[in-house]
Formats: structure tokens, sequence, C-alpha cells
């Protein structure tokens, strides 16, 4: 156990120290993409809990405590762990903030607890149900037709199996990163898809000669996975995206899996007109996540994700306590949100090679 002086009490280890636990309530318990980045190589902590039931994954910066969407564990357990956050966040002297809470955690949390702001909604995709017939799906089979007709060929691959493989993963991740140098970046929201291999699962596009369009899904739970990274060539072949993911679908639906998340789409709500599309808020944290609007585009993910009609949506939430704009509090966020540069080698890349 990591404890803090003057801040005795609290249940808090490295993630490192937590995994096998953590793991564990991530298979059982995991509801939202992105959870499963408590068990990267990245510096997080973990919040935990009576009895270890949950935890809440966080970093700490200077004067910033910063969690990763909802708690891990049963849901009853939610509100005492943010609680514990919150008064761990206090006793150190520092903000608390929480990135990616659903809306069921804002709505059951006590009046006047937090500061919420609307970030987007994350959409997912029943995989019961899940299908490319009618009307609102014309665009996803226009897409697919192309991509096949004009020698697109998706399946799921294995890179740490075959160098041939990860060599055309690499590529078109460059390719992807040259067209757009912020896309590089060393955050914990980096796009590095030979990170963590042995937990993923990839699905290419191929033309004649190379990798057209690349998906990265990382799991949930035992229950669903995450459409993680969609990465492509600036030339690729068009449709390539769309056949990607219909093919992931229609793996996971025979393996029996439940759901497919979409991840976050920021600032983006299916019942609202695209003119609304922005954070609800004009204080800090709407301050700071315009910010990364300006710099991703986000508003092209928008127009691709609205393609893909989802079995339904969850709003968003980054909460804030107290609700009080320091240059601390925003520089502790850009730094964890967005490091810019390449990262440095991690072990999974040991692995591969």
């Amino acid at each position: 156990m990591l404890l803090r002086a003057g801040a005795t009490g609290f249940d808090v280890t490295s993630s490192r120290d937590g995994r096998s636990a953590a793991a564990e309530l991530l298979d059982r318990f995991s509801t939202l993409s992105g959870q499963v980045h408590a068990l990267s190589d990245d510096p997080w902590r973990l919040m935990w809990g009576p009895d270890r039931r949950a935890y809440l994954p966080f970093q700490e910066r200077s004067s910033t405590l910063i969690a990763w969407r909802d708690p891990v564990g049963p849901p009853e357990d939610a509100l005492e762990v943010i609680r514990c956050f919150q008064a761990y966040a206090a006793a150190l002297g520092k903000h608390a903030v929480l990135l990616g809470m659903g809306r069921t955690i804002v709505e059951t949390l006590p009046k006047n607890s937090f500061h919420s702001v609307w970030l987007g909604t994350e959409p997912f995709y029943d995989l019961r149900t899940w299908h490319t017939r009618g009307k609102a799906r014309t665009e996803i089979r226009q897409a697919c037709n192309h991509a096949r007709k004009h020698g697109g060929i998706a399946r799921e691959v294995y890179p740490l199996r075959d160098a041939d493989i990860r060599k055309g993963v690499e590529d078109v991740t460059e390719a992807w990163m040259r067209a757009r140098p912020e896309r590089r970046s060393r955050s914990f929201l980096r796009t590095a898809p030979l990170e963590n291999a042995q937990d993923r699962r990839y699905f290419v596009v191929q033309g004649d000669e190379r990798i057209e369009s690349l998906l990265v899904c990382s799991p949930v739970s035992l229950r669903g996975q995450y459409l993680q990274d969609l990465v492509r060539r600036p030339d690729a072949l068009r449709g390539s995206h769309e056949l990607n993911i219909v093919t992931a679908m229609a793996v996971f639906q025979r393996e029996g899996l439940e759901f497919v998340t979409g991840g976050i789409i920021p600032f983006y709500d299916p019942n609202r007109p695209r003119c609304a599309q922005r954070p609800q808020d004009g204080g800090v944290l709407g301050h700071v996540m315009g910010r990364f609007d300006h710099l991703f585009r986000f508003s092209g993910l928008q127009q691709f994700r609205a393609k893909f009609v989802p079995s339904r949506v969850v709003d968003i939430y980054a909460l804030l306590w107290p609700g009080v704009l320091t240059p601390g509090l925003m520089r502790d966020l850009c730094a964890v949100l967005w490091r810019p540069g390449n990262r440095p080698a991690t072990k999974t890349d040991e692995l591969a090679a």
C-alpha cells in the first residue's frame, strides 16, 4: 500500500501492485471504454473502496489528482470510492478531477459535491441485434461494397505472431501520424497500436501491397470490446474504415460477446443539432476541452461515427472539485491528456520484438 504523509486512512496502491485484483474486477464489472487503461504502463494509482471491492484509477500531478472513467466494481460501491478520492485530494491539498464519468454517476452524486461539465457521449452496440440492413445503414453498406470492389480484403491479424503484419501495422500508423503531427502523443490516450498487444485484437483492410486501414480493439470486460483506434493512410481505399468495423463486429457476434462500444465521442450527441456539439460550459473544463476540440478536430470523428446507429448512448461528463480555475490545474490536465512527442519504448515493444 502506498500512502502519503498526512493522508493516512486511504487505501491507495500503484497499479502495478494492484494489477491482479484490478484485472479481475475489470473482467467482471467494467462497462465503459478505456477502463482497461489502468493496467497500462502509465503512472496509474488505484484508490480502493471498502474491502477492495472497487477501485478508481488516477494519476497524480503537482496540483491535481486526475481520475479516469467510472469506478470499477459493483455499482453500489462507486459513490464510496469517489468520496474517498475526494477526501484524499483534500488531505493532500489538491484539486480532484474525474474525467469520463457516466451520467448515472453524475446523477447519484450529492448535489454541489462536484462541478460537472458535459463532454460528449459514448455509443454502445448490442451485438445480439446489430446488423447493417435498412435505410439508416445505407452509407455503411455502400462504403464496404466500394472497398471490396476495389480489392480491399478485411481480416483479423496477429502482429505478435507475424513479423510482416507487425511491420505493416507500424507503417500504416506512421503514415497516419505523418499526415498530422499533433497525433503524436505520449499521454495515456496516445495511439500506439502495438502496446499491450497481448490483450488487444487487430483487424485490417489490405489492398494489393499494403494495409489500408487498421482497427485496434481493447477489452471492456469479458462481455464486450472497445473499438479503440482507427488508423488509415491519408490516401487509403475509401470505405476501408467501415469495412474494418463491420468485420470486427461480425467476429465478435460469432464469439457470443454482448456489446461493442465506440468509445467517447467528444462533444457529440446524436439528439442535438451539429451546431450544439460543444462543451456546455464556459468554465475551466469547457475551456480546456475546447482547446482539444480545436487541436484534434473532433468534428471528423463525429461525422464518421454518425454512420453507425448505436443501440444506446451514454452521456459522459467531467467532474471538478472544487470548481476553481487555477493555472496549475490547467497545466496538469493538459499534461495528462496530451503530451506531444514520440512515446518511450515499453515492455510490450520488447515482447513484440
